[in-house]
């Protein structure tokens, strides 16, 4: 009877999230607790590098967030900007790092990886992280004085948030790659 009763009780309790994420708007967690989908959380060590598929490859979307098609563009662009200016960007796109802050996951990253020109240290990496709805910037000290942190935080918020309020990602991403590679 008691097992009944827990059962009974979890399905009441989830009920009331899926009515809760539902009505103020947390839609996406809503979607994996009605599907009881897993998400893969990431630890910085686990995230693949891009550069290790192939040194033309900035993008890492080891669960496909981002179309083909809009990776490619991001490579492209990415490229251009690498060969005009020897800078060096990366692009991750994941759907959860657990409990993480992405700030300090991006930054560890950053290190991990080394991106950017060692003697320049004039690398970015931009994370999107789907289950916390972040996307952060962390930049190498190189190019703190053309994207400092008010820069980054201003492209973010003019260019890519009101995309990614919308689930677009691939939108949101590219108008973020394209308003970091004018700067």
């Amino acid at each position: 009877m008691k097992d009944k009763t827990q059962k009974s009780f979890r399905g009441i309790v989830r009920i009331l999230l899926l009515v809760f994420c539902y009505t103020f708007g947390s839609h996406a967690f809503a979607l994996a607790l009605e599907h009881e989908q897993t998400v893969d959380i990431y630890k910085v060590t686990d995230v693949p590098n891009p550069r290790n598929e192939s040194s033309s490859n900035w993008v890492s979307n080891p669960n496909q967030i981002l179309d083909e098609s809009y990776v490619w563009e991001i490579n492209n662009m990415l490229s251009q900007l690498e060969d005009s200016l020897s800078i060096e960007v990366t692009v991750v796109a994941l759907p959860s790092i657990g409990e993480d802050i992405p700030a300090e996951f991006a930054h560890k990253l950053f290190e991990h990886w080394g991106i950017g020109k060692k003697t320049d240290d004039n690398g970015l990496l931009i994370l999107l992280v789907l289950d916390q709805r972040k996307v952060t910037f962390a930049t190498g000290y190189g190019l703190e004085g053309v994207l400092p942190d008010a820069i980054c935080k201003r492209i973010q918020t003019k260019y890519m948030i009101p995309y990614l309020k919308d689930d677009n990602w691939n939108e949101g991403m590219v108008a973020g790659i394209k308003a970091t590679c004018q700067r």
